[in-house]
C-alpha cells in the first residue's frame, strides 16, 4: 500500500483544513494517510482515523528565529517523507506548498 503525506499549516476550523482532513479520510480507504501540521496550535477539527504528525517548530518572533524555523521544518519534512517511504504529498496553503517543493524527492 502507497504511503501518502499531507502538509497543513493547522488543524483549525477553515475551508482549506476541511478540505484537506476530508481528502485524508476518502484517500485512507486506500492509502496509508500521513497528515503532517506544520505549526502547533488547538486542533479544532477531528482527525480520528489519521496518522498525525506535529511539526516542531523554533519559536521566536525575529527574522532570524523564521529562516532558522524554515530550515529546520525543511530538514523534519524531508526526514519524514524518507522513513515513512512517502509516495506522494500533497500541501495546503502557500507555507505548506513552498516547503513541499522544497523537500520534492528525486
Amino acid at each position: 500500500m502507497k504511503n501518502i503525506l499531507i502538509i497543513l499549516p493547522s488543524i483549525r476550523c477553515g475551508g482549506q483544513e476541511k478540505v484537506a482532513l476530508k481528502t485524508g479520510k476518502l484517500l485512507s480507504k486506500y492509502y496509508n494517510i500521513y497528515l503532517l501540521v506544520l505549526f502547533n496550535g488547538e486542533e479544532e477539527l477531528n482527525t480520528q482515523d489519521l496518522n498525525v504528525i506535529k511539526g516542531k517548530n523554533i519559536t521566536g518572533g525575529t527574522l532570524i528565529a523564521k529562516i532558522l524555523n524554515y530550515l529546520y521544518l525543511i530538514m523534519q519534512i524531508s526526514k519524514i517523507k524518507k522513513d515513512k517511504h512517502i509516495s506522494v504529498s500533497i500541501s495546503f496553503a502557500t507555507a505548506a506548498n513552498l516547503l513541499n517543493i522544497t523537500t520534492k524527492r528525486h
